[in-house]
């Protein structure tokens, strides 16, 4: 259902993927440097007062201890010519700093799969990494230790501050009947919010408000398209960009029906609180229908359906189109190259336009990408909450970030067993940015690397630099970045209400039940199928496996 983004070295760059996505930003919080001799797990003093101290996030064990793992390993990744995955930085580290011999029983390139067939045959290592299927099989096995007590002892205050950043919700996931069976892999989910793109210089050449509900979005696409705003004479312009498979990062339909409240793809509560499928509210039906409309006026591009992100990107970069819903990241691809090749072009995200006065949410996943697990019965759980403890000060300590994380190209953070990042290290460059601009003072930014976007926006606005317009519409002021911030401080996301692993019949169902509501979706908007036509989609929808679907998804909520 969803076409793939090329990454271009720009898009790259600014997400840094191998740098703010993994972990190293954040409020360093009461990162320090050097390390606390502790407890561990070492034996109780027999002193009262000593043995009801908090243990030592960050104590060592001594005697040390072997700890077991199994790890991903990729060709393609960069490394130290004197490093490799059993001897590395990040070992050292453990075995130094926290009294840790890591060994690992294997690594693979086919991680998932070998990983399953370890499963299978119960020889679990210590500690792993495993994805939210893995997850609720090993938990459904009784597999699994409780981590519950030893995060509340064990976790730094920096360690809490990341996995809960995002209200809970990751934890949340990585919590099954009420044990804590895991430590989850925080990342951003707040990038995925769909958001509206203009381009502003054509509003102004047609004197055009700036869109605040979804009537000025239509209105704004019938003059798009009918009143030739690139200026060549010709009918050859569009108001609304839309891709085959209607949802994906870039023209995806997602955030014009977020405006009318329908959240497909998602699972959300309806008035009595039960979970319900948002691709199947009768709220989809008016927003199909307008859709219909734009497209028999000719607003939307006729060969929309066999359409890729690819050939949207063409009709942006060659001044064809003047509005679409996408992330944030946009302006950094394609419509960067866009404004190479037309300086005059301007482009803005705006907040999503709401079909009434309720105001529109942008919807979004979880962010988590993986989870660390400790097999039963294993005599030191807490290692695991240590080792997310260590990677975190590690990385954020100024002393010591560049050696264990990322530099000159050499990816250390990846030998790490366990990893974390900040769900909301884009906002927080943001912030970052725009302090930077009102003081022109870079020394309080919380993330080296924020620099960069901070030079990138400041020459384009002070020296006319044009190769830092992208950063400027996601880091400057009244940039992409600054609506997820407002919507984040004002709880002004539609999250997915489901984030367990997939249910029994999902597997099967869920993308035949994917592909019919594309396909019948398209059918409705190119009119090659009535407006009624979608009350019986929605029927079949639920006939076809979406009732029992949604019976396990709310029997899994009833678990929560």
């Amino acid at each position: 259902m969803r076409f793939r983004k090329v990454l271009s070295t720009g898009i790259a760059a600014m997400l840094s993927s191998s740098m703010l996505l993994v972990a190293c930003s954040g409020n360093n919080g009461d990162v320090k440097p050097g390390n606390s001799p502790g407890t561990g797990s070492a034996a109780a003093s027999k002193e009262p007062a000593k043995a009801a101290e908090k243990p030592d996030p960050f104590g060592k064990y001594d005697p040390p201890i072997e700890v077991t793992s199994v790890r991903e390993m990729n060709s393609a990744w960069k490394f130290p010519s004197d490093q490799t995955m059993e001897n590395n930085v990040w070992t050292k580290g453990y075995e130094q700093d926290l009294g840790m011999k890591v060994k690992y029983l294997w690594t693979s390139d086919q991680y998932e799969q070998k990983l399953n067939l370890t499963i299978a045959s119960g020889q679990l290592p210590d500690v792993m990494a495993v994805n939210a299927t893995q997850l609720q099989q090993l938990a459904d096995a009784g597999q699994l230790a409780d981590l519950t007590d030893v995060y509340q002892q064990y976790a730094s205050p920096v360690t809490k501050e990341y996995l809960e950043k995002d209200g809970g919700a990751s934890m949340r996931a990585a919590t099954l009947n009420g044990k804590l069976l895991a430590l989850p892999f925080t990342a951003s989910g707040y990038d995925q919010a769909p958001l509206l793109w203009v381009r502003t210089d054509w509003l102004k050449k047609l004197n055009l408000p700036e869109p605040k509900t979804m009537q000025d979005v239509f209105a704004i696409a019938e003059a798009f398209t009918t009143q030739d705003p690139d200026g060549n004479q010709k009918n050859d312009t569009f108001g609304l960009g839309a891709t085959k498979g209607l949802y994906g990062h870039m023209g995806t339909l997602e955030g014009f029906f977020n405006g009318y409240h329908v959240y497909p793809g998602k699972w959300v509560k309806d008035a009595s609180g039960k979970l319900v499928y948002g691709g199947v509210q009768p709220e989809m039906k008016a927003a199909l229908a307008k859709l219909n409309e734009m497209y028999k006026k000719g607003q939307i591009d006729s060969e929309f359906g066999v359409r890729d992100g690819n050939k949207l990107a063409e009709s942006l970069t060659s001044g064809k189109l003047g509005m679409f819903f996408g992330e944030m990241w946009a302006s950094l691809f394609p419509l960067q190259d866009g404004k190479n090749l037309n300086p005059e072009m301007d482009w803005k995200a705006y907040p999503l336009p709401s079909i009434d006065g309720k105001p529109a949410k942008p919807q979004i996943g979880l962010g988590t990408v993986e989870y660390y697990v400790v097999k039963k019965n294993f005599k030191n759980p807490e290692v695991v909450v240590k080792l997310m403890n260590y990677y975190l000060r590690q990385c954020l300590d100024p002393n010591t970030r560049e050696t264990f994380s990322y530099k000159d190209g050499m990816e250390f953070y990846r030998f790490s067993i366990v990893k974390s990042s900040s769900v909301t290290s884009n906002i927080d460059a943001y912030l970052d940015v725009k302090g930077a601009l009102e003081t022109k003072d870079t020394s309080k930014m919380k993330v080296e690397s924020n620099k960069v976007y901070y030079e990138a926006v400041d020459k384009f606005m002070n020296q006319g630099d044009i190769s830092g317009w992208g950063y400027t519409r996601v880091f400057g002021p009244g940039g992409s970045q600054s609506l997820l911030h407002h919507y984040f401080t004002n709880n002004g996301f539609q999250r997915d209400e489901f984030f367990g692993a997939p249910t029994p019949s999902m597997g099967d169902k869920i993308p035949t039940l994917g592909k019919m509501e594309v396909e019948q979706f398209t059918k409705i908007i190119m009119g090659a199928a009535p407006i009624d036509s979608f009350d019986e989609f929605a029927a079949n929808w639920n006939k076809l496996g979406g009732e029992q679907v949604t019976k396990e998804v709310n029997d899994w909520k009833a678990k929560q």
